[in-house]
């Protein structure tokens, strides 16, 4: 079994009297703790932990056609489930595509069906 656990924090940018933003004044609304994990023998299923809940998603292999497609009731992946695994934890360790994960990661939390 592969896992990965990463920790996103929830920025709040507030205004000044102009009503502009910094990025240097800003604080920490919220911390939100993931731990994403596929098992190797099963190329199906990802498991996805946020916070403590739970939740395991049906992956589809689509061959080479993209890297991946989300969906309501399935991903579609290069390589099924331990080729999104792979993708997702490059992303995250180089930082370079880091907020596709963070949209996959929310999307598999709050829009898709447990399957």
């Amino acid at each position: 079994m592969k896992a990965k656990q990463c920790i996103r924090e929830n920025r709040v940018y507030p205004k000044d009297e102009n009503g502009c933003t910094r990025v240097s004044r800003s604080y920490i609304k919220s911390v939100d703790v993931f731990v994403f994990s596929v098992d190797s023998e099963d190329n199906n299923h990802l498991t996805v932990v946020k916070n403590g809940i739970r939740k395991a998603v049906y992956i589809e292999d689509c061959g080479s056609e993209y890297v991946y497609k989300l969906l309501k009731t399935k991903i579609q992946a290069n390589h099924g489930a331990n080729g999104l695994f792979d993708f997702m934890e490059k992303a995250l360790d180089e930082r370079f595509l880091d907020g596709a994960v963070w949209s996959i990661l929310d999307h598999v939390m709050d829009k898709m069906k447990e399957g």
